[in-house]
Protein backbone atom coordinates (compact mmCIF):
# COMPACT_ATOMS: atom_id res chain seq x y z
CA UNK A 1 0.00 0.00 0.00
CA UNK A 2 2.94 2.30 0.95
CA UNK A 3 4.30 1.82 -2.74
CA UNK A 4 1.41 1.98 -4.18
CA UNK A 5 0.68 5.66 -2.50
CA UNK A 6 5.07 6.16 -3.03
CA UNK A 7 4.13 5.73 -6.82
CA UNK A 8 0.94 8.18 -7.13
CA UNK A 9 3.03 10.31 -5.60
CA UNK A 10 6.19 9.79 -7.78
CA UNK A 11 3.65 10.19 -10.89
CA UNK A 12 1.69 13.69 -9.83
CA UNK A 13 5.28 14.88 -8.72
CA UNK A 14 6.49 13.98 -12.30
CA UNK A 15 3.55 15.37 -13.99
CA UNK A 16 3.40 18.86 -12.59
CA UNK A 17 7.24 18.84 -12.99
CA UNK A 18 6.35 18.25 -16.81
CA UNK A 19 3.63 20.87 -16.78
CA UNK A 20 5.57 23.33 -14.98
CA UNK A 21 8.51 23.07 -17.74
CA UNK A 22 5.59 22.77 -20.49
CA UNK A 23 4.16 25.90 -19.18
CA UNK A 24 7.95 28.14 -18.49
CA UNK A 25 9.69 27.16 -21.97
CA UNK A 26 6.26 28.52 -23.22
CA UNK A 27 6.05 31.53 -21.46
CA UNK A 28 9.81 32.18 -22.43
CA UNK A 29 8.78 32.10 -25.96
CA UNK A 30 5.74 33.59 -25.75
CA UNK A 31 6.57 36.92 -23.70
CA UNK A 32 9.15 37.92 -26.02
CA UNK A 33 6.76 37.14 -28.98
CA UNK A 34 3.84 39.33 -27.40
CA UNK A 35 6.10 42.62 -26.67
CA UNK A 36 7.72 42.82 -30.11
CA UNK A 37 3.47 42.34 -31.65
CA UNK A 38 2.70 45.27 -28.49
CA UNK A 39 5.63 47.35 -29.91
CA UNK A 40 4.25 46.65 -33.72
CA UNK A 41 0.53 47.36 -33.20
CA UNK A 42 2.04 50.81 -31.13
CA UNK A 43 3.97 51.95 -33.91
CA UNK A 44 0.89 51.12 -36.83
CA UNK A 45 -1.74 53.06 -34.28
CA UNK A 46 1.39 56.50 -33.90
CA UNK A 47 1.49 56.36 -37.42
CA UNK A 48 -2.25 56.06 -38.36
CA UNK A 49 -2.71 59.11 -35.29
CA UNK A 50 0.51 61.14 -37.26
CA UNK A 51 -1.11 60.86 -41.15
CA UNK A 52 -4.36 61.64 -39.49
CA UNK A 53 -2.98 64.53 -37.77
CA UNK A 54 -1.89 65.76 -41.10
CA UNK A 55 -4.51 65.53 -42.97
CA UNK A 56 -7.22 67.21 -40.51
CA UNK A 57 -5.35 69.01 -38.59
CA UNK A 58 -5.62 72.70 -40.84
CA UNK A 59 -9.20 72.00 -41.26
CA UNK A 60 -9.99 72.01 -38.00
CA UNK A 61 -7.12 75.10 -36.94
CA UNK A 62 -8.77 76.97 -39.69
CA UNK A 63 -12.81 76.05 -38.45
CA UNK A 64 -12.25 76.87 -34.69
CA UNK A 65 -10.16 80.32 -36.42
CA UNK A 66 -13.00 81.46 -38.32
CA UNK A 67 -15.52 80.11 -35.75
CA UNK A 68 -17.33 77.80 -38.60
CA UNK A 69 -19.12 75.34 -36.25
CA UNK A 70 -21.17 73.65 -39.24
CA UNK A 71 -17.68 73.31 -40.78
CA UNK A 72 -15.71 72.10 -37.74
CA UNK A 73 -18.67 69.17 -36.93
CA UNK A 74 -18.39 68.67 -40.99
CA UNK A 75 -14.66 67.75 -40.40
CA UNK A 76 -14.75 66.13 -36.94
CA UNK A 77 -17.16 64.07 -38.35
CA UNK A 78 -15.09 62.75 -41.64
CA UNK A 79 -12.28 61.90 -38.68
CA UNK A 80 -14.28 59.95 -36.68
CA UNK A 81 -15.60 58.08 -39.64
CA UNK A 82 -11.65 56.81 -40.62
CA UNK A 83 -11.04 53.75 -39.77
CA UNK A 84 -9.26 52.62 -36.38
CA UNK A 85 -10.87 56.16 -35.36
CA UNK A 86 -13.72 54.87 -31.80
CA UNK A 87 -14.02 58.92 -30.87
CA UNK A 88 -12.13 62.07 -31.05
CA UNK A 89 -11.82 65.27 -28.63
CA UNK A 90 -11.31 68.63 -28.81
CA UNK A 91 -10.67 70.80 -25.98
CA UNK A 92 -10.45 74.46 -26.72
CA UNK A 93 -11.59 77.78 -24.89
CA UNK A 94 -11.72 75.78 -22.10
CA UNK A 95 -14.78 73.06 -23.44
CA UNK A 96 -14.60 69.43 -25.21
CA UNK A 97 -15.94 68.24 -28.36
CA UNK A 98 -16.72 64.40 -27.99
CA UNK A 99 -16.95 63.26 -31.38
CA UNK A 100 -17.91 59.47 -32.22
CA UNK A 101 -19.61 57.36 -34.88
CA UNK A 102 -20.27 55.06 -32.22
CA UNK A 103 -23.98 55.65 -30.97
CA UNK A 104 -23.73 53.26 -27.74
CA UNK A 105 -20.39 55.44 -27.10
CA UNK A 106 -22.20 58.43 -27.59
CA UNK A 107 -25.34 57.48 -25.07
CA UNK A 108 -22.76 56.99 -22.68
CA UNK A 109 -20.85 60.25 -22.93
CA UNK A 110 -24.66 62.18 -23.26
CA UNK A 111 -25.32 63.02 -19.68
CA UNK A 112 -28.62 60.86 -18.93
CA UNK A 113 -30.62 63.60 -17.81
CA UNK A 114 -31.03 65.58 -21.28
CA UNK A 115 -31.36 64.33 -24.81
CA UNK A 116 -29.40 67.19 -25.83
CA UNK A 117 -26.35 69.04 -24.06
CA UNK A 118 -27.06 72.44 -23.29
CA UNK A 119 -24.87 75.18 -24.78
CA UNK A 120 -23.03 76.02 -21.46
CA UNK A 121 -21.78 72.41 -20.47
CA UNK A 122 -18.27 71.67 -20.29
CA UNK A 123 -18.37 68.87 -22.58
CA UNK A 124 -20.02 68.46 -26.10
CA UNK A 125 -20.88 65.64 -27.45
CA UNK A 126 -21.33 65.14 -31.59
CA UNK A 127 -22.36 61.86 -32.62
CA UNK A 128 -21.60 61.21 -36.35
CA UNK A 129 -24.41 59.03 -38.18
CA UNK A 130 -24.23 57.69 -41.58
CA UNK A 131 -26.96 59.48 -42.52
Amino acid sequence: MTSNLSLKWKTGLTVALALATLLSVFLLLLLPFERQQHRRLLEREQRLLATLREKYERDIIYDILSETEESLALTLAALCREPGIVWARLDHDRRQLLVTADETLAQALIPAQAPSIPSGSDEDVLLVRDD
